[in-house]
């Protein structure tokens, strides 16, 4: 049943009292719905819920500090500040921001995450003055290279002077951001003559990087504690860490930085350390823990589409193509299944309707069904789910294409990631050829700077195709200036 709460003129936040699904804040055709995930802290039921970062099913070690920064910039004096957090695949930033919502939710803030397609359709050109909030308010937004455009123009909204209010305050999060190129430079560009622009919001001037856990203690209370959560789901015997000093070469991967000891790491490791004993799966790369619990969300689809009478090849190829896009609503779900079965040759029953409510009960998410999550596996997921079944690479191309033509920029964003988490410097990698294929399907100027701005910190491989992408953004820019 829903709640409604007055929180300014003609203004309403909205609240699910059962679920916490979303709260509105807004005025008139302006309102941004705010996904509140610092409601939904519970206990995992299976082992794809033990690493849904939402459900908090581990405790949060090693980020006081963060956490301590965070709160003074939402005390500080700006009425309206910016900041934006960066750091690797698994870091951490997501969990920091839920924990940063909860804190603020109980010092009376409005807090919460702004969904991708609320930013796509809440804050046209038309409507951006009209929004007000009544109440001091947290938004954060994940990944937020991808609503670049959008954000500058929100900005620049936010810097004109108009009356006083409550604070703002807004969390941008994101694996790289460079004061130089790329989204972050577009976001924070001065504003020109007539007023104060988007810079002017921004507090710190610079993004702030994200560490991995730097202590030991930490690292191994996060990895004990992971185990215990996941004999408990899994109903095993946990196995014990060794004590310090007492196994040096567990003691040693457990103490080195080149292993990232990011929480995810820590966390798929205490997963698969049930069956491999926690020194073997301390042993495992990131890539490697990625692709191992990657094929346990594998056998969990398969064991579900065995009870669902539904060809177990077919729902891992839909799921895969949900991934890629970044998780899909009703209606686009829909549409992807029909496109899919047709491509794939699976026609006779069940309905495609029945199939979307079977991937929206494997795979929730609040309007349609999620992608596999984390990002990491995912990606690992979509890697094996694709480069499978003795598919050519154009037959696999052809799979991405597909997705990019339904969901656009959002499948550059996910190819773009899994080259960067999974590809290393090996130059024919799968992830790199779907990346060539998507970069060679338009010569539009704007599809292409599109592109360029999507790109992270870039690896060797990105770097060469970079230059190749901005050549072509390039040459185009001049024909058209020619033809003018």
């Amino acid at each position: 049943m829903a709640q409604e709460q007055k929180i300014g003129p003609g203004g309403i936040g909205v609240q699910n009292a059962g679920s916490f699904n979303t709260i509105i804040v807004g005025v008139g055709p302006a309102k941004l719905e705010l996904d509140p995930m610092q409601k939904r802290r519970a206990k995992p039921n299976d082992e794809r819920e033990l690493l849904l970062t939402e459900l908090r099913a581990t405790k949060l070690v090693g980020r006081d500090e963060d956490l301590a920064a965070l709160r003074a910039w939402l005390d500080g004096p700006m009425p309206i500040a910016v900041q934006c957090r960066t750091g690797r695949a698994g870091i951490g930033k997501t969990r920091l921001a839920i924990e940063l919502c909860e804190r603020a939710e109980a010092a009376g803030w409005t807090a919460g995450f702004a969904r991708a397609d609320e930013l796509q359709r809440s804050f046209d050109a038309q409507n951006l003055t009209a929004w007000r909030w009544s109440q001091p308010t947290l938004v954060v937004v994940d990944y937020a290279a991808a609503f670049a455009r959008i954000l500058r123009a929100w900005l620049e909204v936010l810097a004109r002077p108009d009356g006083e209010k409550p604070k703002l305050r807004l969390l941008l999060l994101e694996r790289h951001a460079d004061a130089k190129l790329g989204w972050w430079a577009d976001l924070t560009r001065p504003g020109g003559l007539s007023g104060r622009g988007p810079d002017s919001l921004i507090d710190p001037a610079e993004p702030v990087p994200m560490h991995s856990l730097y202590a030991v203690e930490h690292r191994r209370a996060l990895l004990a504690n992971a185990i215990a959560e996941a004999a408990r789901v899994l109903e095993k015997p946990a196995p014990t860490l060794p004590a310090p000093g007492t196994n040096p070469e567990f003691d040693r991967r457990l103490a080195e930085n080149a292993l990232g000891n990011e929480p995810l790491y820590l966390v798929m490791a205490g997963r698969i350390a049930i069956d491999t004993g926690a020194p073997e799966a301390l042993a495992l790369r990131p890539g490697e823990l990625a692709r191992l619990v990657a094929g346990a969300e594998e056998n969990r689809l398969r064991r579900l589409a065995a009870s669902w009478n539904i060809p177990a090849e077919l729902i891992l190829h839909l799921a895969a193509c949900v991934t890629l896009e970044g998780g899909c609503t009703r209606d686009a779900v829909r549409t992807l299944i029909d496109a899919e079965r047709q491509a794939l040759d699976y026609p006779g029953p069940p309905p495609s309707v029945k199939i979307a409510k079977r991937l929206a009960d494997a795979l929730p998410s609040a309007d349609g069904v999620d992608a596999v999550q984390p990002d990491l596996i995912g990606e690992a997921f979509v890697l094996t789910t694709i480069d499978d079944n003795w598919r050519s690479p154009t037959e696999q191309a052809a799979i991405v294409e597909r997705a990019w033509r339904r969901a656009g920029v959002r499948v550059v964003t996910t190819v773009i990631r899994t080259v960067q988490d999974h590809a290393g410097n090996d130059p024919k990698h799968t992830s790199l050829l779907w990346f060539d294929h998507l970069t060679g399907l338009t010569d539009d100027l704007l599809s292409s700077m599109r592109i360029l701005g999507e790109l992270p910190e870039l690896t060797i491989a990105l770097r060469v195709r970079l230059e190749s992408v901005y050549q072509r953004a390039s040459l185009r820019s001049r024909s058209i200036a020619e033809a003018a």
